[in-house]
C-alpha cells in the first residue's frame, strides 16, 4: 500500500494531490478490464468517482484536494471489503 502511495506521489511531498492520482491511475490492468467486462474508461470513471466521493466524505465535504497516506490506506481497505 505504501509503495503504491509513493509511486503516485510525483513530487514526493508525502501528500497526494487528487490531480496526481488522476494523472497516474492506469486502469488497463484492472481485473474487469482484462476480462473485457469494463472498458478502460469505465474503470477509470468508477475509480475516480469512488475515490473522490470517499475522499470528500472523509473530509466532511470540504474542498480538500490532498490525500494523506492514511486516506489512501482507508480507501483501499474500503474497496477490499
Amino acid at each position: 500500500m505504501t509503495e503504491a502511495f509513493h509511486s503516485l506521489d510525483a513530487n514526493q511531498s508525502g501528500i497526494l494531490e487528487l490531480d496526481e492520482v488522476k494523472a497516474k491511475f492506469d486502469p488497463s490492468r484492472h481485473p474487469e478490464v482484462r476480462a473485457n467486462l469494463k472498458t478502460v474508461e469505465e474503470a477509470r470513471f468508477e475509480f475516480l468517482n469512488l475515490f473522490t466521493t470517499l475522499h470528500s466524505a472523509n473530509n466532511q465535504f470540504r474542498n480538500e484536494r490532498s490525500v494523506s497516506l492514511q486516506d489512501f490506506t482507508e480507501y483501499h481497505q474500503f474497496i477490499s471489503t
